[in-house]
């Protein structure tokens, strides 16, 4: 799914309902199952989770 840059007022996270800009970007229709996941990390081990910044981690 192709999302369109542009400004959007965001679900979640906006107190105040301001717009906000955000460029053009792809997603998948799919949410990823956990098998998929682990696939990936095992095929790219610099994604680990001891390897990723703590902005890109959960703690779970």
């Amino acid at each position: 799914m192709h999302v369109k840059k542009g400004s959007y007022i965001p679900l979640y996270g906006a107190k105040d309902g301001s717009e906000i800009h955000v460029e053009a970007f792809s997603i998948d229709k799919t949410p990823v199952t956990n098998k998929e996941f682990l696939e990936f990390v095992q095929a790219h081990p610099a994604w680990r989770r001891s390897k990723v910044k703590r902005i890109f981690a959960e703690d779970s």
